[in-house]
């Protein structure tokens, strides 16, 4: 684990605040979090990015490091620090929605076992174009205000720190039944 180390990089008089990039898919996640890394001077730069590398780490050992940047959702803010500063980006909803798609396509056809287990529910992804993949419920539903969901879906990660990896899985079933009801929750609060 790296050690806790206010940096002064950058020009910076004061140490850089511990902060949590809350990241939505294909929303520049990558090119900032690369700039915050440098910039933070890869001290105290949380490792984990994935649900399931989450649960490898406790909350105190969580607690150690001032830079974090993933796709935990609000939720996560409740294993850090008082005083965790929370930023995020968002992107022409329909711009971030095609890009998905894309990328989504091609992680198919590159990793195909990961989608192994699923392959019925992901084919209208690599048998049709964006347009015609609007039928599928599926793809609708993790298209429909997909940066919303991710950034909103209040799922409490907690409980599932420190359980290890390899028991991670049904960590990543749970988030993502959190992820899909997110309409469900937002519809309500709205009515």
């Amino acid at each position: 684990m790296q050690p806790v180390a206010p940096n002064m990089h950058f020009g910076f008089l004061q140490p850089l605040p511990r902060l949590y990039f809350a990241h939505t898919p294909k929303t520049a996640g990558l090119a900032l979090g690369t700039v915050l890394r440098e910039g933070w001077g890869g001290v105290g730069f949380f490792p984990a990015y994935a649900r399931r590398h989450l649960a490898s780490y406790t909350e105190s050992q969580i607690a150690c490091y001032r830079l974090f940047s993933g796709h935990w959702g609000i939720g996560f803010m409740a294993l850090l620090p008082a005083g965790t500063e929370l930023i995020t980006v968002l992107r022409d909803p329909v711009e971030q929605t095609m890009s998905w798609w894309h990328h989504m396509r091609r992680t198919i056809l590159q990793y195909p076992a990961w989608y192994a287990q699923e392959r019925a529910r992901w084919q209208p992804l690599l048998d049709q174009d964006l347009s015609s993949s609007l039928a599928s419920p599926f793809l609708v539903g993790l298209m429909t205000n997909m940066q919303c969901k991710h950034l909103g879906v209040h799922f409490d990660l907690r409980p599932w720190t420190g359980i290890g990896e390899s028991n991670a899985g049904a960590l990543q079933s749970q988030f993502h039944s959190a992820f899909a009801s997110a309409d469900d929750v937002a519809a309500y609060h709205q009515a």
